[in-house]
């Protein structure tokens, strides 16, 4: 949640916490599966972006734990 509150405002972040404590089987306190699923954010493509704001927030967590986290690692040691 720390990699989703630095992409997209701490603040966006306890909203979507809420949102999920909201909805019915979700649990706010964990993020895969359930508040990544949650948001407020807009889900249309944002013009000069090509896709959402919600996509790229939630894209972001696996792409530093996932795709990139082999770059990251060459620049501070094993990841």
């Amino acid at each position: 949640m720390a990699l989703v509150a630095y992409n997209g405002g701490l603040g966006g972040l306890l909203s979507d916490r809420r949102l999920c404590a909201a909805t019915k089987g979700c649990d706010p306190n964990v993020w895969f599966g359930n508040v990544e699923r949650t948001s407020l954010k807009a889900k249309t493509a944002a013009r000069g972006y090509g896709k959402s704001f919600f996509e790229i927030n939630r894209e972001y967590p696996r792409n530093i734990l996932g795709f990139r986290r082999e770059h990251y690692a060459t620049w501070f040691g094993e990841v």
